[in-house]
């Protein structure tokens, strides 16, 4: 929905879908929320979301070229469509709050998500758990695991600090002055996300299976505030720019 709007004023979704500041960076520097409003206490019907009022989505981007495209193209249209859904839009509000703290407490607003790939392997099964795989009956295929980060490994903050560095690096064009260091405070079993979609390979040109685990709640987030309000505004972990790792400051 984000990059069909943008397309309203002049193309904008193709410049944003494609942009890169840097070569081989592949980071658009935006983040969405998940759509927040009262729902049914039966949530999910059919694999659907049912709400019973208005809902609300933020969106935040760290480059302000970005954020004004943003703003020009949804004050320019009130009908959407959204998985075969039409929605109206009732209000549209800015807003740019700026962090000064150097530790936060936050909660996920998207669920958080990190994690790293692993060695081709071979396989003739596919696995529903922690995993990115192509596979197609019991033929044997060719695949990167993909291993994704629990708030619980002694890995995570280093890997959230490593993304962090490059996507700072990727933007400004410079190494941050400092690391980012995430503590898990609250976190309960069922704000583990996991989700499934399907893409075609660009190598293969097969339909293969996408698998992503994150997880929402309620964490400790500490650095340099220049540096945590380049995350708040981009997203925290991998995957932002596809509704990954908003938060909100809490008290």
């Amino acid at each position: 929905m984000i990059y069909t709007t943008l397309k309203e004023i002049g193309g904008s979704g193709e410049k944003w879908h494609d942009h890169e500041r840097m070569p081989g960076a592949n980071y658009k520097y935006f983040t969405f929320s998940s759509l927040r409003g009262n729902r049914r206490k039966s949530e999910r019907k059919n694999n659907q979301l049912h709400f019973i009022s208005r809902v609300y989505l933020d969106i935040r981007s760290a480059d302000e070229s970005l954020s004004n495209d943003l703003i020009l193209a949804f004050s320019k249209k009130k009908q959407y469509k959204l998985f075969n859904q039409s929605l109206i839009l009732d209000g549209l509000s800015w807003e740019n709050p700026q962090i000064s703290s150097d530790i936060l407490r936050i909660q996920m607003l998207s669920p958080l998500t990190i994690h790293r790939k692993q060695d081709d392997r071979y396989t003739d099964f596919s696995s529903p758990f922690d995993t990115e795989f192509s596979c197609t009956g019991r033929t044997m295929k060719k695949f990167k695991k993909t291993y994704y980060y629990s708030p619980f490994d002694a890995e995570f903050s280093d890997k959230l600090n490593n993304n962090f560095i490059d996507k700072y690096t990727a933007f400004t064009g410079n190494l941050p002055d400092g690391n980012i260091r995430v503590v898990p405070q609250k976190i309960k079993p069922a704000d583990k996300y996991v989700t499934h979609y399907r893409k075609i390979d660009a190598e293969t040109k097969e339909e293969i299976e996408i698998i992503i685990n994150a997880w929402r709640g309620i964490y400790i987030l500490s650095g340099n505030p220049e540096h945590l309000n380049f995350l708040y505004y981009c997203g925290l972990g991998a995957r932002n720019s596809a509704g990954f790792g908003m938060f909100e400051v809490i008290k």
